[in-house]
């Protein structure tokens, strides 16, 4: 990896970014969608994995005017027609979220853990241990007598 000239240097006033000015251009400038430089994109960072094809055929899409994207993706503004639905359900399937099946025991056991639960745990036993030892300790003095 190579080192950059700059490290453990002071920056330079040139690379030093005005924050009043950056604050007030935040606040004061509105993008304008028909500039295509000035248009929000977002998750297209690439901070959650690399920047593949995919990433680059969706900002495709996005760009495209919405005749020619009706086109690419095979529709139209009346919808689709019943077999192209038929045709797609078949390729895809149904575009539904899989309910997770969770045991309801198993469900009523996680209310008991967890720092609340433990806490109740702790307070219960500090008031009640000392008293519950002192009985015992009594119990013995009569059965010893």
């Amino acid at each position: 990896m190579k080192v950059s000239p700059c490290a453990g240097k002071p920056a330079e006033p040139s690379m030093l970014v005005n924050v009043p000015k950056l604050v007030t251009a935040y606040y004061a400038e509105t993008p304008d969608p028909s500039v295509p430089e000035q248009r929000v994109a977002f998750g297209t960072s690439g901070h959650r994995g690399s920047a593949g094809a995919k990433s680059d055929a969706r900002d495709d899409l996005k760009s495209l005017p919405l005749p020619e994207l009706q086109a690419k993706l095979g529709s139209s503004p009346e919808g689709l027609s019943q077999a192209e639905a038929q045709k797609r359900l078949s390729q895809y399937g149904p575009n539904e979220i899989e309910e997770k099946k969770t045991d309801p025991f198993l469900r009523f056991l996680t209310y008991f853990w967890g720092p609340i639960p433990w806490g109740f745990d702790v307070f219960f036993t500090r008031i009640t241990g000392p008293r519950a030892r002192n009985s015992l300790r009594s119990d013995c003095r009569m059965a010893k007598e």
